[in-house]
């Protein structure tokens, strides 16, 4: 019995570490960097941040009889809100003087696929 369930252990250990191997897609990049983030404008008026995103990690993972693939473009950092998809997250943070208020715009997202046919 005790060999049986160290067996049972083992196995299982195997198939989930074989199964929860992330992979590296690349947008510009074969090899995994992390999000750069750099200032590409800043006045008196507003502060525009760049960020440049090589590509990112997936991962399959099985729930209940359904496979869902995970993404994460730095790892473990993610959106955890119960109840809601998790999301790639990048977090900077950003002082802002004098007790002002803050509003965000996203001005461009800019998303290239390249589609070859062999």
């Amino acid at each position: 019995m005790r060999r049986l369930l160290l067996f049972a252990a083992f196995f299982w250990l195997l198939s989930f570490t074989a199964l929860s191997q992330q992979g590296w897609v690349g947008f510009s990049s074969d090899f995994p960097e992390l999000p750069q983030v750099s200032i590409a404008e800043q006045n008196e008026s507003g502060l525009i941040l760049e960020f440049t995103i090589s590509g990112m990690y997936v991962s399959s993972q099985t729930e209940e009889g359904q496979t869902f693939q995970r993404l994460e473009l730095i790892q473990d950092r993610t959106t955890k809100d119960v109840g809601k998809p998790e999301l790639p997250m990048i977090s900077e943070l950003i002082g802002i003087p004098g007790n002002q208020l803050a509003r965000v715009t996203i001005l461009v997202i800019l998303l290239v696929f390249i589609i070859s046919s062999c």
